[in-house]
Parts: structure tokens; sequence; C-alpha cells
């Protein structure tokens, strides 16, 4: 009977991580395309040919690897849910913020000559209300799927 109840809190914990990683991705492509949405239509200094979608896809994998690693470390020494959560929400909203930097700067800044103080206050001034939307959005979608296993493992 024991290894039927390790074997659900194994698979609850892998449901919760899988909820959590899908939420990142969608949160994270979801923000930068609305903070990034009016760079549409200029091309990249990188790649003239690349949509702004394929950009955002890219760029958006630099989110999740330190978001996955975050999942394994906490998941492994069973931190408290408010830390949990507090510190995912800090790691994506930066991840975010430097992204959405990293597009503006592809499309807009490499094209002019802004300085570095420049190009980060023009691009997180763009960014700010949508990285602060997607911000509470993780929040809940953390807090409810982490308090809904919580109360099953307990």
């Amino acid at each position: 009977m024991k290894h039927k109840y390790y074997t659900y809190i194994a698979m609850q914990k892998m449901s919760r991580c899988f909820i959590l990683l899908f939420s990142g991705a969608v949160l994270t492509f979801l923000q930068g395309y609305v903070a990034v949405h009016y760079l549409k239509a200029q091309p990249s200094s990188a790649c003239l040919t690349c949509s702004l979608e394929s950009d955002l896809l890219s760029y958006s994998t630099l989110a999740l690897v330190p978001l996955t690693g975050l999942l394994l470390v906490f998941g492994y020494l069973r931190v408290q849910n408010g830390l949990f959560i507090a510190t995912t929400l800090l790691l994506l909203m930066i991840s975010w913020a430097v992204i959405d930097t990293m597009i503006f700067d592809d499309r807009v800044a490499s094209w002019s000559t802004f300085t570095t103080a420049e190009l980060w206050l023009a691009s997180l001034v763009g960014c700010l209300l949508p990285v602060m939307a997607g911000g509470i959005a993780w929040w809940g979608i953390a807090y409810f799927t982490t308090r809904r296993y919580e109360h099953k493992v307990s």
C-alpha cells in the first residue's frame, strides 16, 4: 500500500512541474508578444527574414532553463511554497525584462545609437506593464497549483 502512495505523490509532483513549466512557457511567450508587439514591422538586425514570433520563441527558452533548474532544486529541497513562488516570480520577471530588452536591442537599438542606459530605460518603460501583468498571472498559477497539491500530500 505504501508503494502506491509514493507513486501517487511522485505523479502529483510531476504533474505540478509540468503545469508550472507549461504555464511559464506560455506566459513568457505571451508577455513578450504583448510587450514588443509594436516592433513586429521592424526588421531584426541578426536575421532580416526572421519574424517576431520566431525570435520570441527562441528567446523564451532562456527563461525556461533556469525555471526548470529551480523547480528541480526546490522540489528536491522541499522549499516552502511562499519562498518557491517568490523566487520563481523574481526569476521570471527578470528573464522577461531581459528578453524584451534583447528584442528591443535587436530590432531598434542596433539600427540606431543608443547608449546602454538609454537601451535599458527605453526597453523597461515599454515592458513594465506586461511584465507586471505576467507576474500577477504567474503568482496566481503557482499559488493555486502549489496550494492544490500541498493539501493532498500533507
